[in-house]
């Protein structure tokens, strides 16, 4: 196939479109522009791509002209605002990123006679949870507290109601929780706070230490999307997907921050605070057994292999290694399990 990939230049971007070209798809993508020290900018990812413009996605005629211009088989939406904290400070944007950016990806799909099937993101935070230990299926209630959330949700909704009105459309929607893996610079994300905890060498301040998460390698989640657009576009399914590890991957924040600690060998020390109030859930889990029995999808790592993993990509950088030659390293051993 030929994907084309919305928010290419991001962390999950970045890791579906180096998977799916080592595994021989084409990739052609459209993002804002790659931040600095980002895993697409120390990698030279462009490279590898087809077509690749700097582009908002909230901009109709610019996504209209490259999609018209790429002709692509198949299209995975990814670009998104993903930060919760973020969506406090500037909320209009994220709406108007989340809701409006995904109204014209999907205008585009259902205007475009070359894209056969689409698969657009969601998150696991579009549930209506009530920190009860549920493991959320796809069928149960959407829900959303803070304005990440609630953006997502309504993406979501308008993505099923969009799909009701254009069922001749393959249009899929992917729901998973926190990724972990080498090179992500997020804001207010684990694995990056410690790395620039490490880099800085000042102390790591954790919020909500006892908070549960779904914790996964990025490989894991975007090998799911993978496997859900190729099927998407061979045997014409569609539908509404959880991606997910197992109940014995789900970890505390502090155990997740111990153990990436323990394979880099490093005392840092960690601070616990407990005093914001914009609250995120203390418990989010997903039920991905839809995707295990009719997509044959299955995580390949548990969530200690997917710390390690996260660590070693590290580690290897710390030896001399280049950015793009561990994270190549990783995607082949990853296709080999």
């Amino acid at each position: 196939m030929h994907i084309l990939v919305t928010g290419h230049t991001g962390f999950k971007g970045s890791w579906f479109s180096l998977l799916a070209k080592e595994q021989g798809h084409r990739v052609s993508g459209i993002s804002l522009t790659p931040e600095a020290n980002s895993i697409f900018d120390r990698c030279a990812l462009e490279s590898i791509f087809e077509h690749s413009v700097y582009e908002d996605i909230r901009d109709k005629t610019k996504l209209n002209d490259f999609i018209q211009k790429v002709q692509p088989d198949a299209l995975i939406h990814l670009a998104a605002q993903p930060i919760v904290r973020k969506s406090y400070l500037n909320p209009l944007d994220t709406f108007e990123s989340n809701v409006m950016g995904t109204w014209n990806v999907l205008h585009e799909v259902t205007e475009s006679n070359s894209i056969k099937a689409s698969l657009m993101i969601t998150t696991d935070k579009v549930y209506l949870n009530e920190n009860r230990g549920k493991h959320f299926k796809e069928t149960d209630p959407l829900g959303a507290a803070d304005p990440y959330s609630t953006s997502k949700a309504a993406a979501d909704l308008l993505i099923q109601s969009w799909k009701k009105c254009h069922s001749n459309k393959l249009i899929s929607i992917a729901r998973a929780g926190n990724v972990i893996g080498g090179g992500d610079i997020g804001e207010d994300r684990l694995i990056p706070d410690i790395i620039r905890a490490l880099e800085s060498k000042t102390s790591l301040k954790i919020r909500f230490p006892n908070s549960t998460r779904p914790w996964q390698h990025v490989l894991d989640c975007v090998n799911g999307y993978l496997i859900l657009l190729e099927k998407s576009y061979l045997e014409k399914i569609d539908g509404v997907w959880n991606f997910g590890p197992l109940e014995s991957d789900e970890k505390s924040v502090e155990n997740v921050v111990r153990t990436f600690l323990a394979y880099l060998k490093n005392d840092l020390t960690v601070e616990y605070e407990f005093s914001n109030s914009r609250q995120e859930a203390n418990l989010l889990m997903l039920n991905s057994k839809k995707a295990v029995a009719e997509l044959e999808w299955h995580r390949k790592l548990s969530s200690d292999d997917a710390i390690k993993w996260s660590a070693e990509f590290y580690l290897q950088i710390e030896r001399g290694q280049t950015y793009l030659n561990v994270m190549r390293d990783q995607v082949v051993k990853f296709r080999n399990l």
